[in-house]
């Protein structure tokens, strides 16, 4: 081999060793919101999927949708889940692992996440009527504040803590003892922090204002990013990269990245079964970089 030749050959060895590929997790046409990987969990659109003696089982309590999960502290065997959808049997549920039995720990109309800060060591789950705090997980509270507001995402970082409703974006300096409304009003739907400090949020659906955008001080002043309807989610992996998603793709979007530094979306589509993605996650207990997107016809893994 010539010396050109071995040039050429060392400039593409990093993309020969470590293409990325997209790995099933769990069956396929299911619609899926979320992964809890330590207990293996599928939320879906009919309740949760448990992997159990090597096979996926279905586990509902009145056909409800199942938004996300998470496990409880210092209770083994059960996990905590957010199910509804404009019921009476909406709110926060304990799942116990062993017997498939559902408990509900709180009425909440509606609920759209579960959260857990681990800058304070509490449990938040928002919904239609407000906003839940607990503990531990298991006995929960609603926080005056925010009666009546529909709850969309929260975020933390340090000691702020930073709530989108429907009304309004509202932020906590003192770890949700005081809250304050922030001066922009935005239509936030999900939101992450980069560590700089840099707050990114989805403005969803498909109005003039829809896109990515940022916030430099903790959710009071916002800008844009880009411009783009139907975007879903906004995570950030383990290096810090700010993935993207879309609920919708007819102009072929489904996950990218966002190079804010150079404003370019940088997609990762390639053999990726549905574009439609409801959620992006991850798996936290496995040693490798890696991106959950929880889609309309599944749950799949980014790695490399």
């Amino acid at each position: 081999m010539n010396r050109s030749a071995v040039i050429i050959f060392i400039l593409l060895l990093p993309f020969l060793i470590f293409p990325y590929q997209w790995d099933p997790i769990g069956p396929s046409g299911i619609e899926t919101y979320d992964y809890h990987s330590l207990y293996q969990v599928i939320c879906t659109s009919n309740g949760i999927m448990l992997y159990e003696d090597e096979q996926w089982n279905e586990y509902s309590y009145g056909n409800l949708p199942v938004r996300g999960a998470m496990e409880p502290e210092n209770v083994d065997s059960n996990v905590i889940l957010v199910m509804g959808q404009g019921t009476d049997s909406d709110g926060v549920y304990m799942f116990n692992l062993s017997t498939h039995n559902f408990t509900v720990m709180y009425w909440i109309l509606n609920p759209h996440f579960i959260f857990r800060c681990y800058d304070n060591e509490k449990f938040y789950a928002g919904g239609e009527e407000g906003l839940l705090v607990s503990e531990d997980g298991t006995v929960w509270f609603p926080i005056p504040f925010f009666a009546g507001k529909d709850c969309l995402a929260i975020a933390a970082r340090n000691d702020y803590l930073v709530v989108s409703a429907a009304d309004d974006i509202y932020f906590s300096p003192d770890n949700g003892n005081q809250w304050f409304p922030a001066e922009a009003w935005l239509w936030i739907s999900d939101m992450a922090y980069h560590p700089g400090g840099n707050l990114y949020g989805i403005f969803p659906d498909g109005s003039f204002s829809s896109g990515l955008w940022c916030s430099s001080n903790n959710g009071d002043d916002w800008d844009v990013e880009f411009w783009d309807l139907n975007l879903s989610s906004v995570f950030l992996d383990q290096e810090s990269n700010i993935f993207v998603a879309w609920e919708e793709s007819a102009a072929g979007q489904g996950v990218a990245i966002w190079h804010a530094d150079i404003m370019e979306l940088e997609y990762f589509n390639d053999d990726l079964p549905d574009l439609h993605v409801n959620n992006l996650t991850y798996d936290p207990y496995i040693d490798c970089n890696n991106v959950i997107a929880c889609t309309d016809g599944g749950i799949f893994m980014l790695t490399g």
